[in-house]
């Protein structure tokens, strides 16, 4: 809910034959120009976060094939993801185009952000300059992951403290 998606009921569909979980995903068809996904949704400023969402494409051809997310404050693109897909020979590629290109399975993306001092995010993905294929998008999620990419060096203390005040040691508690 909360999502707007282009050509909702002509080029996009929700597909309930073909998902990762849950019992449907949403399927681009055929799409001939681009294929996106609109969310705008409220995060905590200066938190790091987590998106994954699992993608699987079939015969795709198309100019690009991202997630992006932007400030709604400034209007300027805060994290920019590039799709990894298999290759034939089983290496991922950073993808700038799409030709014909069919996966074998699902494959799950993930991209990490920190908010900075945004309360509220705008993320778009999807696919841009579509000439035909077809592509599902299935299972999103957002988590903030507070422990992600710590640093740790003398200037730059660690202090972990339990909800009751006590002072948890490291290696030991």
């Amino acid at each position: 809910s909360g999502f707007y998606i282009d050509g909702a009921g002509t080029d996009s569909f929700v597909d309930r034959t073909v998902d990762k979980e849950g019992g449907a995903s949403l399927r681009f068809d055929n799409v001939n120009g681009n294929g996106r996904i609109y969310q705008t949704f409220a995060v905590k400023p200066f938190q790091q976060y987590r998106l994954k969402v699992w993608m699987q494409a079939q015969n795709l051809t198309a100019g690009d094939v991202s997630i992006q997310l932007w400030s709604t404050k400034t209007g300027e693109r805060i994290q920019w993801g590039k799709i990894q897909l298999p290759t034939a020979d089983g290496y991922h590629q950073d993808v700038n185009y799409f030709e014909n290109f069919s996966t074998n399975g699902w494959v799950e993306q993930t991209i990490t952000f920190n908010s900075f001092d945004h309360g509220e995010i705008e993320l778009i993905f999807g696919m841009w300059e579509s000439e035909g294929g077809q592509i599902w998008w299935d299972a999103l999620r957002i988590e903030a992951v507070p422990t992600l990419n710590i640093l740790r060096r003398g200037d730059l203390p660690l202090t972990v403290m339990g909800s009751n005040g006590v002072n948890y040691q490291e290696s030991y508690d």
